[in-house]
């Protein structure tokens, strides 16, 4: 049920608005269902009432890969964590989870490569110091 007073969502079996705890006896019942449909009840969103975990995004760690190791990885890591915190506002937990272990797969990646190009300069650079 939807609150009048302060348009919070209750779910199951609450006594009360989970907001403004105004009673459930002070609200109307719910209009009828229309010939033919059922009345599916509303979900919980886990961003709003924290029914589930929270999921870290790694969204920070991809913009860091990003700037600071290898750009065009670490923007496909930025995009796989920018889904994952999508997929979390929508109520998707399972999804959430999984882009958020794309995106920390593609910040290792990150770091990785630019670690790897980070010591073939290095190493270019000390060969052509000493010649």
């Amino acid at each position: 049920m939807i609150c009048p007073t302060c348009g919070g969502v209750a779910i199951g079996n609450e006594p009360e608005c989970p907001f403004c705890h105004k009673p459930f006896e002070t609200w109307p019942p719910p209009p009828p269902p229309v010939q033919g449909q059922t009345q599916e009840p509303l979900r919980r969103l886990p961003f709003e009432y924290g029914q589930f975990q929270s999921v870290n995004t790694h969204l920070v760690g991809a913009i860091l890969s990003a700037f600071l190791c290898c750009v065009p990885l670490g923007i496909v890591a930025i995009v796989f964590a920018a889904m994952a915190e999508g997929r979390l506002r929508a109520g998707d937990y399972a999804g959430a989870v999984a882009q958020s272990e794309k995106a920390r797969t593609w910040i290792v990646v990150s770091v990785v490569a630019g670690l790897f190009w980070m010591a073939i300069w290095l190493i270019l650079e000390l060969y052509l110091a000493s010649r």
